[in-house]
């Protein structure tokens, strides 16, 4: 039944899959610096204190993976930009609870709100559209980049994946200017820029 899976529960389960993959040192070396990018489009995903499900990346994945890399990874920084309450991110770590899970670990966990974050102008390989992107420092000088996206309908690109996760990786200008020069094409040219070693 969803929404009944006690955070035991989710962390076995991912530690399950990482096991299918080989483990999560197939993908973290120790001591580096790993960003979990994690879908937190607004805030309509927690209602009166109670998830709704289907908005946001759970809280509980979000945890799990913490706990998973606090052993291995020197800093995890928890990163998003959110999309439809874009001045609003760190209120929105607080509304769903992430800043608890800073808490857990304060000297190597850290959260970073992708819309204010100092940008790096990249070109995009075989770009169309829009040649360059501005990318979040934080993502740039990342070692690894973990996806952790919700699959959901979206109305303008139909289904929400792991790809058009990385809408909330770009600034508020180009989130809105994606719309206008091809949402498609867009995601892709992000992607091409930030490629994640997980999802």
């Amino acid at each position: 039944v969803a929404g009944t899976q006690t955070e035991g529960d989710v962390k076995k389960v991912i530690e399950n899959l990482l096991e299918k993959l080989g483990g999560i040192d197939q993908f973290v070396q120790r001591g580096q610096t790993v960003v979990l990018k994690p879908n937190m489009v607004s805030d309509h995903g927690l209602r009166d204190g109670v998830a709704t499900g289907g908005v946001v990346t759970d809280i509980k994945v979000l945890k799990a993976m913490v706990e998973i890399l606090h052993p291995l990874a020197k800093k995890i920084i928890i990163a998003d930009g959110s999309s439809i309450n874009r001045s609003a991110t760190m209120m929105m770590f607080r509304h769903y609870g992430i800043d608890k899970i800073q808490d857990l670990y304060p000297e190597q966990v850290s959260l970073v709100d992708l819309n204010t974050d100092d940008l790096v102008e990249k070109t995009v390989p075989d770009g169309r559209r829009l040649e360059t992107r501005s990318i979040p420092r934080t993502l740039v000088d990342a070692d690894v980049i973990i996806n952790l996206p919700v699959l959901k309908l979206h109305f303008a690109a139909g289904v929400s994946l792991s790809i058009k996760n990385f809408q909330g990786a770009i600034p508020p200008l180009e989130k809105y200017k994606s719309h206008f020069y091809g949402l498609w094409q867009c995601l892709i040219n992000t992607y091409k820029i930030i490629m994640p070693q997980l999802i």
